[in-house]
């Protein structure tokens, strides 16, 4: 993760090592205003005005820009930030962390051309099924790679019926489909997730969660909990006009969300 901090008029004074290794200056050649130098030119514009109205509503902010790397590639990422307030309201400063989604959304714009390209073909049987499946292909292949952890739930009791590449190594890389979420996550009862779920499917409504905290085991094989932080969406899917199951979208903040913790501490 990208991470940075911004003075409450939102000019930068800090990057994390990360995103120095990235764009490959030292922090001074960021500092202030000026990493916005290393922003595609067709983005700073609209980039530089969306995070000064951030900075006048003291709402959460997100963007996703193209950010030129050390090797002078550019590539997408979605960047998030939010204001951290004093007792009074005022805000401190910013705090931000940013992933490179630059493979996921060519994807995606690869899967956009293709539906464009095949609809102008022939509307015979055997060309909308190979179609199908095409975009069911390219489809699994996004969701398998996502740099975040993405999961299928079907039915009432939440039993996995996919797991992508990230989720398995979150769980120690374990084969969970056909297990329950109680089965793969044994703390899910007493931590509340599964009274999230069980209200999603029973209403419909989706859930979004921020920075939830949760104890995790460490899937080293040392039976260990660690501690960790995730923002995460759950939302319902129906088949024949009934509830089927739930998606699970979620990546985990849990070295934003402690960096700030740390700030908070050395500023108290």
């Amino acid at each position: 993760v990208l991470i940075w901090t911004t003075t409450p008029d939102g000019r930068a004074d800090y990057f994390n090592p990360r995103w120095l290794a990235f764009t490959g200056h030292d922090l001074h050649a960021e500092l202030g205003e000026q990493w916005l130098a290393s922003v595609h030119p067709d983005d700073q514009a609209r980039l530089a005005a969306l995070w000064q109205a951030r900075l006048a509503s003291g709402d959460l902010f997100q963007a996703e820009y193209r950010l030129r790397r050390a090797d002078g590639a550019y590539r997408w990422i979605l960047a998030r930030a939010a204001p951290r307030r004093a007792d009074d309201g005022t805000i401190t400063m910013w705090v931000g962390g940013a992933t490179d989604i630059h493979d996921q959304k060519q994807l995606v714009q690869e899967l956009l051309e293709t539906n464009e390209q095949q609809a102008t073909l022939s509307e015979q049987a055997y060309q909308n099924y190979q179609l199908a499946q095409q975009q069911r292909h390219t489809l699994y292949g996004l969701l398998m790679h996502a740099p975040a952890f993405v999961s299928i739930l079907r039915g009432p009791e939440h039993r996995y019926e996919f797991a992508n590449e990230q989720f398995r190594r979150l769980v120690g890389n374990v084969d969970i489909v056909g297990r329950t979420e109680t089965e793969v996550f044994p703390l899910a009862a007493s931590q509340g997730t599964l009274a999230l779920l069980n209200q999603v499917y029973a209403t419909g409504e989706p859930y979004f969660g921020h920075e939830m905290r949760v104890q995790l085991d460490r899937a080293d094989g040392s039976g260990q909990l660690r501690e960790g932080y995730f923002n995460f969406a759950y939302q319902r899917f129906e088949e024949s006009g009934r509830a089927a199951g739930i998606t699970v979208y979620a990546y985990e903040v849990t070295e934003l969300v402690k960096l700030r913790q740390a700030l908070a501490a050395q500023q108290g």
